[in-house]
C-alpha cells in the first residue's frame, strides 16, 4: 500500500470516528476541530500521490 492511500483512509477514519463521537456526546464542535486534521491528512496523501507518480 502506498503512502498516499495510507494518508487518505488514515483521514477517512479519524472523519468517521470524531463524527461518531460527537453525534454520541452531541458536540459539533468536536467534529469541526477535527476537519482541519483530516485536510492536513488529505494535502499530504495528495504530496505523496504526486511524488509517486513523478517517480514511475
Amino acid at each position: 500500500m502506498s503512502k498516499a492511500k495510507m494518508y487518505t483512509y488514515l483521514g477517512i477514519v479519524i472523519l468517521v470516528i470524531s463524527l461518531v463521537i460527537a453525534l454520541l456526546v452531541d458536540r459539533m464542535m468536536i467534529f469541526i476541530s477535527v476537519i482541519p486534521v483530516y485536510g492536513t491528512l488529505f494535502f499530504y496523501a495528495h504530496k505523496e500521490n504526486v511524488n509517486d507518480q513523478r517517480s514511475g
